[in-house]
Parts: structure tokens; sequence; C-alpha cells
């Protein structure tokens, strides 16, 4: 039995939305939405203001790294309609988006990815909206510590990150999918 995951309560609602507003998806798109489900209904779902700050929530910068080919990858976890492989914001329905969400710094993950299964760790959370939120708020739980602390002082490099979140509107979970190419 496979661990379960960390989502928040906004997320985990926004997702649900997401998927009940599909319609009549493709059949590729149906594949998307059915693993996407599959992570939602084993998930801890915990309070904003709880989650871990080395969790992988939406609109959260990570590093990550393909143990086969030892490729490292920066990219952010979005809902369809903010994806643009481009700018390294990945779609939470494409197969890589959703082996990330609500894993945490230092999990190994493997995956099923459409060139074959993919080995994947989750290296370091640069930036999470949750954190960022509860260092404004003056809000913050008891931290837990986290495998990326000893690499860089947090508070500068989330600094230096604060205009690559994409805020996710209402309106995004009527529009159509956006996939990201693998």
């Amino acid at each position: 039995m496979s661990r379960s995951i960390v989502i928040t309560e906004p997320d985990m609602s926004k997702l649900r939305a997401l998927s009940d507003a599909r319609g009549m998806p493709s059949t590729h798109d149906q594949a998307h939405l059915t693993a996407l489900g599959a992570e939602l209904e084993r998930a801890d779902v915990v309070n904003s203001r709880d989650v871990p700050k080395d969790v992988v929530t939406m609109h959260t910068k990570v590093i990550v790294r393909d143990l086969h080919d030892r490729t490292v990858i920066e990219c952010t976890l979005v809902f369809p309609s903010s994806a643009d492989v481009e700018a390294q914001r990945i779609s939470v329905l494409a197969p890589f988006g959703t082996a990330l969400l609500g894993y945490r710094e230092g999990d190994e993950i493997l995956w099923k990815m459409p060139g074959g299964d993919r080995r994947l760790r989750i290296e370091r959370v640069l930036w999470q909206p949750e954190a960022i939120q509860r260092r404004n708020t003056g809000d913050s739980p008891i931290e837990q510590p986290s495998c990326g602390d000893q690499l860089q002082p947090r508070s500068d490099r989330e600094k230096s990150l604060t205009t690559d979140l994409v805020f996710f509107e209402t309106s995004d979970a009527r529009n159509p999918v956006q996939e990201t190419q693998q």
C-alpha cells in the first residue's frame, strides 16, 4: 500500500472542482483525471496553516531529479489553464505534475510516464505559497525539519522567487484542459 500524500483543503476543493467540471473529456484527458483522482483519494487533507513547508502544493516551485538519467528540472506545479512548458509551469493533470502533488522534499516517487516508469526525487521545495502566507501573517505552526534546509537559507531564495507565482482564479476550473507535451 502506498503512503498518503498531503493536500491542503483549498487545493483539494479546486482539484475536485476541476475533476467534476470536465464534462465529457477525451479518453486521453480521462486517463489524466483518473490518475489525479486516485492521488486525491489517498490524500491527507490539511488546513493551509498546517501543511509542512517542504510539501509540494499547488503553485509550489520545486527542483526535481530524474534518478534514471540524473537530469534536474526546476518547475512550478499549476492548474491546467496556467500550464506553460516553456515557462516551466507544469499542469497537475500532466503525469509529471500529478506525480509531484503532495510529496515532500527528499521523497522518491516511481511514476508511470508516457515514455515508461520514471523514478523521481524531489530535491528541494524552493517556494510554497502557504509557507509565504504563514510568514506574512505571522501564523506559523511548528516547523518540521526539511532536508533542503541545509542547502540554502530559505528566506533569500523565497524572496527572489516571489514574482514566479501564478495565482489560480475560480474560472480556471471551467476552462478546457491545456495539456503539456511530454
